[in-house]
């Protein structure tokens, strides 16, 4: 829940509307996607976040707590898109 929630969270300031969340399963783990219409690529930053900043925690704790994710861009006829994902692993 906490990815599910930043990978959203990041795609308000930083996407286009409309925002397109997808969830999959295959018994092992899920990937989730998140995809929103701008075609700007997220941005991890290469600094932490001191304890007073609000922001630039996100894709921080994405990578740390995903078995892995990534960036994918999307063009349509229309638009260039981007679906941020990652994938996380059942514990066994």
């Amino acid at each position: 829940m906490l990815l599910v929630s930043e990978l959203l969270t990041n795609s308000v300031p930083y996407g286009t509307a409309p925002l397109w969340l997808a969830i999959e399963g295959d018994g092992g783990g899920l990937k989730v996607r998140v995809r929103d219409g701008a075609p700007a690529l997220p941005q991890r930053r290469h600094h932490y976040a001191s304890e007073v900043d609000e922001a630039g925690r996100g894709m921080a704790l994405v990578d740390a707590l995903s078995a892995a994710w990534g960036v994918e861009p999307v063009n349509d006829e229309h638009r260039g898109w981007k679906a941020v994902w990652f994938e996380s692993r059942a514990a066994g």
